[in-house]
């Protein structure tokens, strides 16, 4: 789940970004991304020296914040799950609409957004 080109997720700094649109953008390559799809690409993000201008850019694409309380194991061997993710953000009607299809469907339950 979230390591595709067309949805593809990464845990940053404890936050769940969806570099889905980011992918096409990133200055070294897609590669690098889907390899660490689904993943804590932290140490990753760190070894290559990013700048805080870097980590800037990916402020448009976060979901929220990594919920690890569940399960206290290593974050880089566990896929995201939307599950765990506290979510920080308002979603609109209109962008849940959006989300409707097998493969990327959105329920609000208890005010809650839950991705299935």
């Amino acid at each position: 789940q979230h390591t595709k080109q067309n949805d593809c997720w990464i845990v940053l700094f404890g936050n769940v970004q969806n570099i889905t649109n980011f992918l096409v953008e990133h200055p070294g390559g897609m590669d690098i991304l889907m390899e660490n799809a689904a993943k804590d690409a932290t140490a990753d993000f760190l070894a290559k020296g990013h700048t805080d201008y870097a980590k800037s850019l990916l402020e448009p694409y976060l979901l929220g914040k990594y919920d690890n309380s569940k399960d206290p194991e290593d974050l880089v061997s566990r896929p995201i799950t939307q599950s765990l993710i506290k979510q920080k953000r308002q979603i609109t009607a209109d962008e849940l609409a959006k989300h409707n299809t097998p493969d990327d469907c959105w329920l609000v339950i208890n005010l809650s957004l839950i991705h299935i």
